[in-house]
């Protein structure tokens, strides 16, 4: 099943760790990295590798707002069955995990976005283990929002829900507004156990020394939606 990985990225070493980690989890993965300052440390290293063919560069916008890179790579991206996000502090660890992930959309095609799991997101949901109710098969039902460490999403539900929403400027809020934008639609969020990413042992270089603020975040989401809702990432 086709997919591409979308990955926003301003440090060289975790670039060339990210990609690292999905090319020898999944070889035949396409991957397009948006480049917020990595490409000139990483493009040397990642040249020439096996997968070279499967990654495109694509450059990113400043100043860096996450919902705006990502809407940069999944335009890029091939109209495929899906678009997966991933951060470039996670590491996927699971052999096969994004094609396992992506194929949840053909057998419980309710489901608009699902995420796998990881040891570190602010969704204690996400975490590996953390519940078993849902479609089954290793696919878990999110009744309120998924954070966006690594998360599928349709290109169905690219087309009836639309892109991130680039007026979340700040860390965070932006996943959550598409998690309720989803649900609205109609949608599930799924979490998916069969594929699980390593979250810690990298630097994020977006949250900095620690979280950017959310309350802008929770203010834009209360503007567009007429209530707030508890979140974290």
């Amino acid at each position: 099943m086709n997919y591409s990985v979308v990955i926003p990225s301003k440090n060289p070493e975790n670039c060339i760790a990210c990609v690292r980690a999905v090319a020898s989890m999944e070889p035949d993965a396409n991957i397009i990295i948006v480049d917020d300052g990595a490409r000139a440390g990483a493009e040397p290293v990642l040249r020439g590798l096996r997968y070279e063919g499967r990654l495109t560069w694509a450059k990113g916008l400043e100043p860096f707002i996450y919902a705006r890179n990502c809407n940069i790579g999944i335009r890029v991206a091939p109209l495929d069955h899906a678009v997966i996000l991933l951060n470039d502090d996670a590491l996927l660890t699971t052999p096969g995990g994004f094609t396992a992930m992506v194929s949840q959309f053909e057998t419980h095609p309710e489901y608009g976005v699902v995420s796998a799991v990881t040891n570190n997101v602010g969704n204690a949901r996400q975490l590996p283990n953390a519940g078993r109710a849902g479609a089954g098969d290793g696919l878990r039902d999110e009744p309120t929002f998924l954070c966006f460490v690594c998360v599928a999403i349709a290109r169905a539900t690219l087309n009836q829900v639309g892109f991130l929403d680039e007026r979340f400027t700040e860390y965070g809020s932006e996943d959550v507004d598409y998690s309720y934008r989803a649900l609205q639609a109609g949608l599930k969020l799924g979490i998916f156990d069969g594929c699980v990413m390593e979250h810690g042992k990298l630097q994020s270089t977006f949250r900095k020394d620690g979280p950017r603020p959310i309350r802008p975040g929770q203010q834009i989401f209360m503007d567009k939606h007429g209530h707030g809702v508890t979140w974290g990432r």
